[in-house]
């Protein structure tokens, strides 16, 4: 088995497991999204993937913005907390 295919193997593993720490509101699995997501920019990179390679590009800009606001929300929620 080449390294590609163990980094593709091992980068799918922490892609699933950003998906199971979301499910279970933790917003670790953000950050574990962004690494895999970039992790994968540079493997469709190196294959010369561009088009799914731009595509990941959306999906981290996408999970950065998910992390900002579902941390803003969650500061939101703490005051509401605090005026009951």
């Amino acid at each position: 088995m080449d390294n590609l295919t163990i980094i593709s193997w091992v980068n799918a593993l922490a892609s699933i497991i950003g998906n199971i720490l979301i499910i279970k509101k933790k917003r670790s699995g953000f950050l574990v999204w962004v690494f895999s997501n970039i992790i994968w920019i540079i493997v469709d990179c190196s294959v010369g993937l561009y088009s799914q390679a731009a595509l990941f590009v959306v999906f981290t800009i996408i999970v950065i913005y998910g992390f900002i606001k579902w941390k803003e929300d969650d500061g939101i929620a703490e005051d509401r907390k605090g005026h009951t």
